[in-house]
């Protein structure tokens, strides 16, 4: 086991700042490696998933010396992994490991004033011994963080065997099911507050809670049920002190995994005593899909319950598709992974001829939104040996294959014609340097534990496991096929110019030198704030951009790309990734040892990374263009376009977009309660956004035929 272990000087989670090693403490098989006697100018990784780290957990004697020689000094104390979570509680370690060593001193622990809750290391009487102490105080502490080895929390409920009560879904060793959606009538459809919520769990099925979700898998899956709610909903967690952020699970079990959204839980002086998941992310605030906040109870929301498999059920969850044995429904479709041996691995193509050979309406998997990303990555769970290897080991294939011009210009498709209206690249990728630049295709497979998307670098020979995805209804869904009721595009306001590349975007540059946060920030100002730098998707709209640019300088300019916290590109307008069009060499990631993580477009048409604060020069703004039968339209008639994401999306989906409305995507031409069909209600299949059942088998036979 592998650790990175480092001293940092916060009292928040902690996040290794830099993953080289410069001591080796090694101690039986567990082995420290770390920065332990520096003090970072400032916190965040390269790649977080490897730096990502606990509170030191301390095991032998040996260990505990060479820590202090290492990194401690005597005037100070630390914070280590040690704590106990409420007033009866026995102490545990941050990492879940054993209590098989301590080292208090005299008359310790004491919980003097019954608030010392939490345990430090260092200048206790002029000795490195451990002392309880206050969770509020700062200290510095100490942390460690594995850098190789993949750990996941551990799961509970690893020793349940059986199945679930009919109607529950069965993830894992666990049942799961949702209340308060869309479809459902009479009392599962209610929202409720959090004690009515967690009655009617049990109610359901005696035993039962509000969700636990014991790791990230579970979370994954959790999270993909909220494409069917649409409304953030209560999970299991509570906390019952306003004492301090600890939560644990209704069940009475330890939270060894969390979800927070940014800045959450933030409640602890205001009696934010419950937790609720948000169905949608947030671009504005930076909260993904599935992530927590905390809030107070008294809150109407809908639900999910969790029971443990049980010996006395069977069941594995509704089949509403009846997709074939072995498939497992979500929303419109059937899904399966296969390769959970070594020996059933294949090569992109034999694995896509497999998925075919098994049903011809099946093909490699699409992923296009982010409640089916986090369902297809859920599926690794009780599959794939997670213990195996490493952090971002490869995973399975999916149905992305991605090709590359001479010129360097990225672009992609889904093997099943599906639109591709969001991505989820890991760190660096799409990589240009593993595409060949003659135009032959690239393949694109999920990465374990995360499911981030990486491209293969052996012509997609390489045998990985695979997912199929199998479009059951047989839906055309080609958008090409959908008759656009948008009318025409409305001109630019003045000052703004029009691109023949993107008819849906007005851009303007600008030749005032800016910082790109600085250029972010004026292009933001326009259209009732909800400008953005230019995003580019393809060749020509880059080559548009270029020329606009240098009908008034011959310099480079900022576009509105910049790296994202797992170190992959994203565009401030939310719109998916994939062209890319770099310089040789680029992106570098950094120049003489600072992060360059900001995208400007040289005078030549090609791309490179840049010092986001740093560096200074002018910019091109995009905003949205309206279009002739998508104005006028009050916002309680709009009938809301499923899914639509971003402006892109909701473009490709033919609906109308208008950022500085409530409800941003909508159909055109279509009133609300009017019973109307356009292309945007059969989008909401496409985007695979659960809606009213009578609405969906009129999409399905509206397609069909």
């Amino acid at each position: 086991m592998k650790l990175s272990s480092l001293v940092l000087t916060s009292s928040a989670t902690c996040y290794a700042a830099v993953c080289n090693t410069v001591t080796d403490l090694v101690d039986n098989n567990r082995q420290y490696e770390g920065m332990l006697l520096q003090v970072p100018e400032h916190a965040g990784c390269v790649n977080p998933a490897y730096c990502r780290g606990q509170l030191l957990s301390i095991h032998s004697q040996t260990q505990e010396q060479k820590i202090e020689e290492s990194s401690l000094r005597g005037e100070e104390s630390y914070w280590i992994g040690l704590r106990n979570h409420c007033l009866n509680c026995p102490f545990e370690w941050a990492d879940l490991s054993p209590i098989d060593y301590t080292n208090w001193g005299d008359g310790e622990p004491n919980n003097a004033g019954d608030g010392e809750d939490c345990v430090t290391k260092g200048d206790h009487w002029s000795s490195f011994t451990w002392n309880d102490d206050s969770c509020s105080k700062p200290y510095r502490f100490i942390c460690e963080a594995y850098t190789a080895e993949y750990h996941p929390a551990p799961d509970p409920w690893d020793s349940a065997s059986g199945g679930c009560k009919t109607g529950w879904t069965k993830f894992g060793n666990g049942c799961f099911k949702s209340f308060g959606g869309r479809q459902m009538t009479d009392e599962d459809a209610k929202h409720k507050n959090l004690a009515e919520a967690k009655a009617a769990c049990v109610a359901a099925w005696p035993g039962s809670y509000l969700a636990v979700l014991h790791n990230h898998y579970y979370q994954f899956f959790a999270t993909s049920m909220l494409a069917e709610l649409g409304v953030s909903t209560w999970i299991g967690g509570e906390k019952t002190s306003n004492q301090d952020h600890y939560f644990h699970w209704m069940d009475g079990s330890k939270m060894t995994f969390t979800n927070w959204a940014p800045g959450e839980p933030n409640g602890a002086e205001s009696g934010e005593n419950g937790v609720e998941m948000y169905a949608k992310t947030n671009y504005e605030f930076g909260s993904k899909a599935g992530s927590w906040n905390d809030i107070w109870v008294d809150h109407h929301k809908a639900y999910i319950c969790s029971h443990p498999v049980t010996p006395t059920e069977s069941g594995t969850g509704p089949n509403p598709l009846n997709c074939p044995d072995g498939w497992v429904p979500y929303r419109h479709f059937c899904y399966k992974l296969e390769g959970a041996q070594e020996s059933g691995h294949k090569s992109f193509d034999d694995a896509n001829a497999d998925c075919m050979a098994q049903d011809k309406r099946a093909k490699l998997a699409s992923i296009i939104d982010d409640h089916e990303f986090n369902f297809v990555r859920s599926m690794f769970y009780m599959t794939l040996d997670l213990n195996k290897g490493t952090i971002n080991t490869p995973g399975p294939w999916i149905g992305l294959e991605v090709r590359q011009d001479d010129d360097g210009a990225v672009t992609g498709k889904w093997l099943d014609g599906f639109l591709y209206q969001a991505d989820y690249w890991g760190s660096n990728e799409p990589d240009g340097n593993v595409i060949p630049k003659d135009g032959s295709r690239a393949c694109a497979f999920m990465e374990v534990p995360t499911g981030y998307w990486k491209i293969a670098d052996q012509d997609c020979k390489q045998r990985y496991p695979y997912v199929c995805k199998l479009n059951i209804e047989d839906l055309d869904l080609n958008p090409d096929h959908w008759e656009d009721k948008r009318g025409e595009p409305l001109p630019c306001p003045s000052g703004w110019t029009e691109l023949k590349s993107d008819e849906h975007a007005c851009v303007r540059a600008g030749t005032d030198s800016f910082n790109w946060f600085e250029a972010e920030g004026k292009c933001s100002h326009w259209y009732y704030g909800t400008g953005h730098l230019v995003s580019v998707h393809s060749e020509t709209k880059n080559t548009e951009v270029k020329a606009l640019y240098q009908s008034i300088s011959d310099k480079d300019f900022w576009v509105g790309g910049r790296r994202n916290n797992n170190n992959a590109f994203v565009w401030t307008d939310n719109t998916e990734f994939l062209y890319t069009k770099w310089s040789k060499g680029e992106p570098s990631g950094e120049w003489q040892g600072v992060a360059e993580d900001c995208i400007h477009l040289r005078n030549d048409g090609y791309w490179n990374d840049a010092y986001c604060a740093d560096d200074y020069m002018g910019y091109v703004c995009q905003i949205s263009r309206m279009y002739s039968n998508c104005v006028n339209t009050a916002e309680a008639d709009k009938e809301v376009c499923p899914d639509g994401r971003d402006e892109r999306s909701c473009n490709l989906l033919k609906c109308c977009w208008d950022p500085t409305a409530p409800k941003k995507c909508y159909q055109a031409g279509v009133v609300k309660g009017s019973g109307g069909m356009s292309p945007g209600a059969a989008a909401g299949i496409v985007s695979g956004v659960f809606i009213a059942l009578n609405f969906a088998l009129f999409a399905f036979f509206t397609l069909r035929n």
